[in-house]
């Protein structure tokens, strides 16, 4: 006679998971199981999640709410300076406050981002520049990855509240230790006491990646001082239930963000009826969080508050210690200037627009690449377009355009001559990250300005701030930024007349042999690898450890003492891989009783090692039976003597 229990190790109810198919559970005291001589154990049943891999399916269980939050940047590069008059001629409508520069010195071809500003008038502010983290103490001796992500509220004028987060990777929780503490370089709101910041990443998410306690370091933050911070620009949207292919979820989140119409109804007239009063617009030309441009962007921040100001920061930190020093402005009188209502403000043959330019992405676009079998962001920025037949026709191409970058001492330069995009957008926020992070791959893709440069204002005469003013930002084409792709094709102009002649001979000209057109970009990929779940050899082995002692000796000689089952390695579309227990190596107990209360898991491919988390997700399950012999003598005979 016997008698079975039924134990499940449920990896979502795991409080102790290393990565997908590794993992431990726990039993309660009362569940606790005593294993006595002639036990039998067994794994009754497996099922490992592999639908989403196997079928090349993203499941959706319910709606997703998504929000994905952008800054936004221009490169300033030299054929940029100048800004078209209605009259005919050219003026340069880029003001930099920082350094008294020539025309040509003024191109600096680098990155320069959005931002606003207004003054710290108020003693409640606060730095918080770094926090301290805890680990766990015992086992396991390494942390997890995490983002531990903060909410508060930016100190410049209207601000709404953000979430920013700093990335800690995988590592010895000896190494964390070394490292503390971790800048955050954050600036927010508060009291005469403390800083109005909370941690929004839970206690639980912090022990799953082996963190007890997160302390913050912060300081008060002197009155008077002019504060810059990134400017950033939400949009929300839902993505219904149901199995996507990496082909129709990429072209549903394109569908979802690439509409010029995203906030409302656009036109592309101005309201005023004179040149002497400034034109009215409440409808723009592109409602997008991903497109603005100069006046709408400053009709926006005037709007939310009068003292805000508009600038661009050069928050690059590629280029040496000068990142975050130097802002940039528009003349916005100048360009207002330029409007001519026309006849009655209609839009007749007289009627002119003031000067504007563009700020953000016109192309977006998520996409699948089938060669890499990996979601990409083909695109994220605003092309510069060339070789057009002439300045009215609208038929010219992405390209490239060679920049004179000169280096002088107290200047800020780049090393490279060539400008890859006009402007573009960056991610700093994308919710849930459960869905863009681990479903989806792009987990390296968030920038984080960090507020640690001291920034001259207003202009280069002025003192420096007490403290950092200004922030940085790590961002690089094919990571968090796109555009075009700079390869060795980039400098040959492909017709037959000049196709052997490098065009760096004029790079100060507006002629069209400075440009090439090209419409390869460098795209963001995710990490994540769809349709690599085709096995090489076709099983899988599944160990449970470490109350068991038993030996299974493979072709290699390689020995387990844990339970072992074999799973058939096969894929149907949308299903578990699952084994009934066929593939389990019983396992028998002799000698004395000992109490199975702790029990780990690790799926593993043929060679040892641990299945590929973009094949394995976390929804596995392992059943574990225990036969126990009752009312039945199964002592082991006496020896005779």
């Amino acid at each position: 006679m016997s008698q079975s229990t039924i134990i499940e190790l449920r990896q979502l109810n795991s409080d102790n998971v290393d990565r997908n198919g590794v993992y431990s559970t726990t039993l309660d005291p009362n569940s606790a199981v005593l294993l006595e001589e002639g036990d039998q154990v067994n794994i009754k049943a497996i099922y490992l999640d592999t639908a989403e891999s196997s079928a090349g399916f993203i499941h959706l269980d319910e709606d997703l709410e998504c929000e994905l939050e952008m800054g936004l940047y221009i490169q300033n590069y030299n054929k940029d300076q100048l800004f078209v008059k209605s009259n005919g001629s050219s003026e340069n409508l880029r003001q930099y406050p920082n350094a008294g520069r020539t025309l040509n010195e003024r191109g600096d071809n680098d990155i320069w981002w959005l931002a606003e500003h207004s003054n710290n008038g108020t003693a409640t502010n606060w730095d918080i520049n770094s926090m301290t983290l805890q680990t766990i103490p015992g086992k396991p001796k390494t942390t997890k990855d995490i983002t531990i992500n903060f909410e508060y509220t930016p100190i410049t004028a209207g601000a709404k509240p953000v979430i920013r987060g700093k990335t800690i990777r995988h590592t010895s929780k000896d190494q964390i230790a070394l490292d503390n503490p971790f800048a955050l370089g954050f600036v927010c709101t508060g009291t005469a006491t403390a800083p109005a910041i909370k941690r929004i990443t839970t206690d639980a998410e912090l022990k799953a990646a082996g963190f007890s306690v997160v302390s913050l370091n912060y300081t008060a933050k002197p009155t008077g001082e002019e504060h810059f911070e990134l400017q950033t620009f939400p949009i929300n949207f839902t993505i219904p239930a149901g199995d996507y292919t990496p082909a129709e979820i990429s072209k549903t989140i394109t569908d979802k963000i690439a509409n010029i119409e995203q906030n409302g109804n656009v036109d592309d007239f101005y309201g005023s009826t004179s040149a002497t009063n400034p034109p009215t617009k409440t409808l723009w030309t592109a409602n997008s969080p991903f497109l603005t441009s100069i006046l709408e962007n400053i009709t926006v921040l005037n709007a939310k508050d009068p003292s805000l100001g508009q600038a661009f920061v050069n928050a690059s930190t590629e280029n040496g210690a000068t990142a975050g020093q130097l802002y940039m402005t528009y003349n916005i009188a100048a360009m207002v200037a330029e409007y001519n209502g026309g006849d009655g403000g209609s839009p007749v043959s007289g009627y002119l627009p003031p000067v504007d330019r563009y700020v953000g992405a016109n192309e977006v676009a998520l996409a699948f690449d089938g060669a890499e079998n990996k979601l990409k962001w083909e695109t994220i920025h605003f092309p510069i377009y060339v070789n057009g037949t002439s300045d009215t026709a609208n038929d010219a191409v992405p390209g490239v355009i060679y920049n004179n970058a000169i280096t002088q001492p107290g200047v800020y330069q780049v090393n490279t001559g060539l400008a890859t995009k006009y402007a573009g957008v960056a991610f700093t926020k994308m919710e849930p990250q459960n869905f863009w992070a681990k479903q989806l791959g792009f987990s390296n893709i968030i920038i984080t300005p960090q507020t640690n440069a001291s920034l001259k204002y207003p202009n280069a005469a002025a003192p420096l701030p007490a403290t950092p003013n200004s922030f940085t930002i790590e961002c690089k084409d094919g990571v968090n930024m796109t555009g075009a792709f700079p390869g060795l094709d980039i400098g040959v102009q492909h017709n037959n007349l000049n196709y052997s002649q490098p065009v760096f001979h004029n790079l100060n000209g507006d002629d069209l042999d400075s440009t090439i057109s090209t419409q390869d970009s460098t795209s963001i990929f995710s990490t994540r690898v769809w349709n690599s779940s085709l096995a090489s050899e076709g099983y899988f082995l599944v160990e449970v450890s470490p109350n068991f002692n038993q030996n299974m000796v493979g072709a290699s000689g390689v020995k387990s003492k844990n339970t072992m089952s074999i799973v058939n390695r096969y894929y149907t579309q949308n299903s578990f891989t699952s084994d009934q227990g066929a593939g389990s190596i019983s396992y028998t107990h002799t000698g004395e009783s000992q109490l199975l209360s702790d029990l780990s898991v690790a799926v593993r491919n043929p060679d040892r090692s641990f299945v590929n988390t973009n094949i394995l997700q976390d929804k596995n399950s392992i059943f574990i039976e225990i036969i126990k012999r009752v009312g039945e003598d199964v002592s082991l005979p006496a020896k005779k003597k």
